[in-house]
């Protein structure tokens, strides 16, 4: 399951395209039609005017999924510092 939206960058007239949400079975290893769903929704980004595309992951749980959106030529744009709550 794969959920993004187009929204424009502040300050800007440029649109982004930003994946809010995707979700994989547990036993799912991120490869060739995970691949496939990035540049459907990249292309579709485009489409619609987007300039800019862009992924997001939860490092602590998701680790080696940097290395994966790097290798499509994705640049850490912006840092989210989080907190686990007790």
């Amino acid at each position: 399951m794969f959920f993004g939206i187009l929204a424009p960058i502040p300050f800007t007239r440029q649109i982004m395209g930003h994946a809010l949400f995707w979700y994989a079975i547990e036993s799912y290893q991120p490869g060739a039609e995970f691949v496939k769903l990035i540049e459907k929704f990249e292309q579709w980004s485009q489409s619609h005017g987007a300039k800019y595309t862009s992924m997001g992951h939860l490092e602590h749980i998701h680790r080696r999924l940097g290395s994966l959106y790097e290798k499509l030529g994705y640049e850490k744009g912006d840092i989210t510092f989080v907190k686990e709550l007790k």
